[in-house]
């Protein structure tokens, strides 16, 4: 029994020994294929997390880094494949915004710190940025003046003429001077509007009128007073002398023209004093005033003239600053245009009233330029809350139009007052 117990464990053995030989034969070719299955499954688990589940987490750092601020992200990628090309355009697409974001706070430093008003407008007027000036002048917020037309913050002007125009702003006493330009460098049309506060200006220029009449009237009182009178006493002296019988024939004859240079040295102090002081006009009307400036002047310019129109009853003030426009249109058109007839129209209508002016003269051709003259007459044109148009005249020379608020019911004061500033609320179209 012993015996065959040994013999059954030596074939158990046996077969034991050649079931792994045959199970190494057999079966290490599938262990192996299987082990070099898995270290390829790792393999190329590996080198798809590197080719892509690390790009997309650099991305995602990256894109991280830009919600924070930071247009520098530090992530680099490297390949040609499709996520690397990807975070590459990323990253440059965040340098680019880096590189705008500094122009466009250089910018807006620059427009921040100018001293005059700048708006921004698009194709309709509609303000869309506001500089701290411009909000300081037209004591608004930022957002009160961003979204609104510009027309309502001045008077009603087109867009197109703000260019090299003098402005008011509304509600208020202040005076811009306005300059409109194209920008350039935007997709679409926008406009800068570039505007100084001229106000300062303005009120100088008031004073240097206010002045100027003062010396005008000053003058004028003089030419009569002193000249005049002097004509008056050479022409008594003359005909004093001329009464003496026993005078030579000579001596009358010079005695003669004298008291004839005399009397034509009264008539034209006469006339000069008029038109430097028209203070004797007082009591008049507004087309009686513009006649007898006219009438003047034909004597001394030479010149033909009419008035036409319905006639106003206006202050003295008014008059006397109408007086002094018309008076500056006549003496610019004979001297800058030779002109040789004017046309007077006084015309009333929807509460306001207006003088135009014309001429045929040589118009406004390409060297035409606004002067002293055509300033002094936009500042009585304000000092009358009204505002002065230039347009060309249907005669060939200029058109002057003055429109000023006017009621049927206003009442003449006393006369002319030569010392009263040219103040007052002011509104230019």
């Amino acid at each position: 029994f012993q015996e065959g117990d040994y013999l059954l464990e030596q074939e158990l053995e046996k077969k034991q020994r050649l079931f792994e030989k045959r199970f190494l034969w057999h079966y290490l070719p599938i262990l192996f294929a299987l082990g070099s299955l898995s270290l390829l499954i790792w393999v190329v688990t590996y080198l798809l997390t590197r080719v892509f589940l690390s790009p997309i987490e650099k991305l995602e750092r990256a894109i991280q880094e830009v919600k924070k601020g930071n247009l520098h992200p530090q992530v680099s990628f490297s390949g040609n494949h499709e996520l690397a090309l990807l975070g590459k355009s990323f990253l440059q697409m965040a340098e680019e915004l880096s590189q705008s974001l500094v122009s466009k706070s250089y910018l807006e430093g620059i427009l921040h710190s100018l001293p005059g008003g700048v708006l921004i407008l698009d194709a309709k007027g509609v303000v869309l940025e506001a500089n701290p000036a411009a909000c300081q002048i037209f004591q608004k917020k930022r957002e009160e003046l961003v979204g609104k037309e510009v027309k309502y913050f001045f008077e009603s002007i087109p867009l197109s003429s703000f260019s090299g125009k003098r402005l008011v702003v509304k509600g208020g006493k202040v005076y811009l001077w306005a300059s409109l330009s194209p920008l350039k460098s935007s997709e679409s049309p926008q406009w800068v509007l570039a505007f100084q506060n001229i106000t300062d200006l303005v009120r100088l220029e008031e004073k240097l009128v206010h002045l100027s009449d003062e010396l005008q009237c000053q003058i004028g009182r003089d030419v009569h007073d002193s000249l005049g009178q002097n004509f008056t006493g050479i022409k008594f002296l003359s005909e004093t002398l001329l009464r003496e019988k026993e005078l030579p024939f000579s001596v009358r004859k010079e005695l003669e023209q004298i008291r004839e240079l005399a009397l034509e040295g009264i008539q034209q102090s006469r006339h000069l004093a008029h038109l430097l002081n028209p203070v004797t006009l007082s009591g008049e009307s507004l087309r009686e005033v513009l006649e007898g400036l006219l009438e003047r002047s034909r004597k001394i310019y030479h010149i033909e003239g009419e008035c036409q129109g319905e006639d106003l009853l206006l202050s003295g003030r008014k008059i006397l600053e109408l007086y002094r426009i018309a008076q500056e249109a006549i003496q610019n058109g004979c001297k800058h245009g030779g002109a040789t007839r004017f046309l007077f129209k006084i015309c009333c209508q929807n509460h306001q009233a207006g003088l135009i002016i014309e001429d045929n003269g040589k118009g406004m051709g390409e060297n035409f330029t606004q002067g002293m003259g055509m300033v002094t007459m936009e500042c009585r044109a304000r000092s009358l809350g009204g505002r002065l148009e230039v347009k060309s005249s249907p005669l060939g020379g200029v058109r002057l139009e003055v429109w000023f608020p006017y009621e049927k019911r206003e009442e003449k004061d006393s006369g002319f007052d030569c010392g009263r500033p040219c103040g007052g609320e002011t509104s230019v179209n």
